[in-house]
């Protein structure tokens, strides 16, 4: 009947949308690794200035190797950050693509409905 191929429609749009959720929050959780070992990265990167000795290591080299260390550390938040973007911006398309599968569900659901009142108002 229309209603029945009108809900198969909805159910085929469902499926579809919550494959889509499914890669996304894949993806979400990948990128949400690599975020935390790149921080991981930074940190470490970013406490060789304390931790290598300036009894040695110090003058003009020193100065210049702290000043690049500080450049690489300001270029690797900038990167970390743009991460942490690109995150929120997967969490907050996940939740509107929810919210349209939670719409599909509600059509999907109706669609059903009024398949059980056409076959009951003609049996």
């Amino acid at each position: 009947s229309r209603y029945e191929s009108l809900a198969n429609q909805y159910q085929k749009a469902y499926d579809k949308k919550k494959a889509e959720i499914e890669k996304l929050e894949s993806a979400r959780k990948e990128l949400s690794k690599q975020i935390q070992s790149y921080s991981e990265f930074r940190n470490a990167v970013s406490q060789y200035s304390t931790t290598i000795s300036t009894d040695t290591f110090k003058g003009t080299r020193r100065d210049t190797f702290d000043k690049t260390l500080s450049k690489i550390a300001t270029t690797m938040n900038t990167h970390q950050n743009e991460h942490e973007m690109n995150l929120a911006k997967l969490d907050a398309e996940i939740a509107k693509r929810k919210l349209e599968l939670g719409d599909l569900g509600g059509a999907i659901g109706s669609a059903w409905n009024a398949v059980e009142s056409f076959l009951a108002a003609i049996f």
